[in-house]
């Protein structure tokens, strides 16, 4: 026989390639969930047997076997994990014909909550769009409360804005869903003006505070302590109220502790744990609070000559006012009546018309005797009108508590306490309760991010405990060494954290710019009190840790940025204090910061924060 021509066994090769290209099709088989409202800290297992298995979790909607299928091939899903039975829909059993196959599964959710985004700030002809981790979306171009569905409580949620004109500023936007209906906040700002750039800041970066008018007298880091500033707007960190036995600051023989008030802008140290009459106190005065305007200080005193009548012998609270150059006590009864026993720990109100304080005494309120003769009270600076704010719910009378820290308006408080005011308290360890003024029932917040109560951790049953409130009345800083507070706290140690009042959020504060925990107490001192800025997005605080950076840490709670006010690292340092916007942080060093005067003390650094 002949050899065939070449070009016939060309076509022959060509034809068998090409047929068996058509034996190869393979085509995949999936699982997908049924609608976009699943759990996404859940997980469920699907297997066609021989080991085959795939998860559907809330990172992806579909998942895909590794094996292939021809046509002809068949199969059957079932499921072999899951914290629910899921039924199988339209797919159990198939046979691949032509095209992949993806079996569509209702696994049912977790129980919801009811979210609401409530919009505002967007002008005439605007258009913005905001988008969740369950890959839904909303358009919106008017002002709105408008609802966002059902969320799986005890999930992750994170609410963001999709596109707009211009960003918006999102409150309560993520985070572990509640059980109870929860409004996340979009504000949208206004149309979009000129472009401007925000104005530096007025003050020096680094300035010693703890000196005299005339810089002649110096207070150091030894004899100086506990500083306070306000002042906003233009005026940001303006004010500065710190105590100091150094002589010669505003006058002071140096005999007693006194308060001081300096003003950053002309240079004015004035004493004023003073009366016109009297001249200094004749006590030792500590603990400022300064309000948010600068213009006034609340402060605790065991002088007797700052007021016209003081025969008590204890301890009482004082506010003195700037514009008046005058003091007011605040530790007194209805008519003026002079307490029986000592007033401590004031928290002062934005314009320093309202201050929260501790007292021991039993006269101030009929009737307060009740669990504890240490409570939480509130004064009116100008009706003299005050109140218990630590009520038992059960008996309602005085149920104990201490350390207040009261908002910018005075109608939200923050306190601590080491008995249950609350039914649900049960935890047999201390707690912090918020109180809103309206509502007769205190909030419990010191609780793990899951809701439930917070461990011992190596704290003892008296520990001091001092919470600290935003401006803004949303957000409490304070410092634990419960180990359960949030997944991944494994150093044992001290930590700041943040707790959103109304979600319950619990944000661990007190780690380095990658996250990374301490490995020393954050802060330094047990009770010592967290700065923390109007808008609740920043804190301020001192650290043991080694491996943060430095030894006054400043942590946006928002967006996770660290910054590092001190980067001094074992140095003594006293607890710091935030300006409201955060533009500045005081606190006291044996360092010495500011190279115009060789002395250790207080200092203001700026943080380059503006708003």
């Amino acid at each position: 026989m002949t050899n065939p021509p070449k070009f016939l066994m060309l076509s022959i090769l060509v034809l068998v390639t090409a047929s068996a290209g058509a034996a190869q099709t393979q085509y995949r088989l999936g699982v997908a969930y049924n609608s976009s409202m699943y759990s996404n800290k859940e997980r469920f297992e699907f297997t066609i047997g021989n080991n085959e298995k795939v998860v559907l979790d809330g990172k992806a909607s579909v998942a895909y076997f590794t094996r292939d299928f021809g046509p002809g091939q068949t199969y059957t899903l079932s499921q072999t994990f899951g914290p629910r039975a899921c039924s199988i829909e339209f797919g159990q059993r198939g046979t691949f014909a032509d095209q992949d196959i993806v079996v569509s599964v209702n696994c049912g959710h977790p129980p919801l909550t009811l979210f609401k985004l409530n919009i505002v700030g967007i002008g005439a002809g605007e258009q913005f769009s905001f988008k969740d981790n369950y890959r839904r979306s909303l358009r919106i171009g008017f002002n709105a409360t408008a609802n966002l569905g059902g969320f799986p409580a005890g999930d992750d949620y994170d609410i963001s804005q999709a596109d707009g004109p211009r960003t918006c500023r999102m409150t309560n936007a993520r985070g572990t869903v509640p059980t109870t209906p929860l409004t996340v906040m979009a504000d949208c700002g206004t149309s979009p003006g000129p472009t401007t750039t925000p104005p530096a800041p007025q003050f020096p970066m680094v300035e010693l505070i703890s000196r005299s008018t005339d810089n002649k007298s110096l207070g150091s880091y030894y004899d100086s302590v506990s500083p306070v500033i306000g002042g906003k707007g233009a005026d940001e960190g303006r004010y500065v109220a710190f105590v100091s036995y150094a002589a010669g600051l505003g006058g002071s023989t140096g005999k007693y502790r006194q308060i001081f008030w300096r003003d950053r802008k002309t240079g004015e140290t004035r004493l004023i744990s003073s009366s016109a009459q009297n001249g200094e106190g004749n006590g030792n005065s500590f603990a400022p609070a300064i309000s948010a305007d600068g213009r006034s200080v609340a402060f605790e005193s065991y002088a007797s000559n700052l007021v016209p009548i003081d025969t008590n012998g204890v301890r009482d609270i004082f506010v003195w006012n700037a514009d008046r150059n005058t003091i007011t006590a605040v530790s007194t009864g209805e008519g003026e009546t002079e307490t029986n026993y000592e007033s401590y720990e004031p928290s002062i109100s934005g314009d320093g018309s309202l201050v929260a304080f501790t007292s021991n005494a039993t006269n101030l309120i009929p009737g307060v005797m009740g669990g504890s003769s240490t409570n939480v009270y509130l004064k009116d600076v100008r009706s003299g009108a005050i109140k218990i704010i630590s009520i038992d719910e059960k008996t309602k009378k005085g149920g104990g508590g201490s350390n207040p820290s009261i908002s910018e308006d005075g109608s939200t408080i923050a306190f601590h306490n080491y008995f249950p005011l609350t039914k649900e308290d049960t935890n047999t360890i201390w707690d912090i309760y918020v109180w809103r003024n309206g509502d007769p029932k205190l909030k419990r917040i010191s609780k793990t991010a899951a809701g439930g109560d917070k461990d011992q951790g190596d704290e003892s049953s008296s520990r001091v405990v001092a919470p600290t409130i935003s401006g803004n009345g949303k957000y409490v800083a304070f410092a634990t060494t419960a180990t359960n507070m949030v997944p991944g706290d494994g150093n044992k140690l001290q930590d700041v954290f943040v707790v959103e009042i109304d979600s319950g959020r619990v944000i661990r504060a007190s780690v380095g710019k990658d996250g990374q925990s301490g490995n020393g107490d954050s802060p330094i001192g047990q009770g010592e009190k967290i700065a923390i800025s109007q808008d609740g997005n920043w804190v301020a605080f001192s650290t043991k840790a080694s491996n943060l950076g430095g030894n006054i840490l400043m942590r946006n709670v928002a967006t996770g940025e660290t910054r590092v006010v001190s980067a001094e690292i074992g140095l003594t340092v006293g607890p710091p204090a935030m300006s409201p916007g955060a533009s500045y942080v005081v606190f006291g060093t044996s360092k010495q910061l500011d190279s115009r005067f060789s002395s250790s003390g207080i200092f203001a650094v700026g943080t380059g924060v503006t708003r």
